[in-house]
């Protein structure tokens, strides 16, 4: 059993495939998942300080590991979860697909292939996205990136659209005469 990385420098880095001689760290990765049932449910190596393809999940009450995991296929319908994990604090929002189809090598680093869906296939989501470097907290900040984005291309199109109005105004009341300080005259 191993202690759980929790520096986001070292699990934002993208981890390397796994080869057969990477089998005791899958053994040391779901020992540690194991020891950790009950508020954990999905660990990757990089999380107990490996920099390896190796993911463990549990399925059911049963435990998967997974070496050199690759989505081939995902459903397109997506939904928002909040998920947590051991190395941050807290919650976040993220997308997740409703299946995938995955290939990968078992722990006698056989190649196999299997379709995950439900509450599994979100688990393997999460830590593929160890795997390739990528935090859950990025993955908020991204969401809150792309919707401050939609905002500031909306204000923007309404300046135009202000600025495109105001210039046709201008126009239809006879010229530069007539702007916005000049509209109210006294008496």
């Amino acid at each position: 059993v191993r202690s759980i990385v929790k520096d986001a420098m070292f699990l934002g880095q993208p981890s390397e495939e796994a080869v057969k001689s990477d089998l005791p760290i899958a053994n040391d990765l779901l020992d540690t998942l194991k020891a950790h049932v009950g508020h954990c449910v999905g660990l990757a190596a990089n999380m107990i300080g490996e920099k390896k393809r190796i993911i463990a999940v549990c399925v059911g009450k049963s435990h998967l590991v997974m070496l050199n995991l690759e989505i081939v296929k995902a459903s397109s319908e997506q939904y928002e979860a909040e998920e947590g994990c051991l190395s941050l604090p807290g919650q976040r929002k993220t997308m997740r697909h409703e299946w995938l189809e995955v290939v990968y090598r078992d722990i006698k680093f056989r190649k196999q292939q299997n379709k995950f869906s439900g509450f599994t296939a979100q688990i393997i989501q999460h830590e593929i996205d160890h795997c390739n470097g990528i935090l859950n907290e990025n993955l908020g900040l991204h969401m809150n990136a792309v919707r401050g984005f939609h905002i500031m291309v909306i204000r923007i199109l309404l300046t135009f659209l202000l600025v495109y109005l105001y210039n046709t105004s201008k126009k239809f009341l006879g010229g530069d005469s007539h702007d916005a300080t000049s509209c109210y005259h006294e008496p």
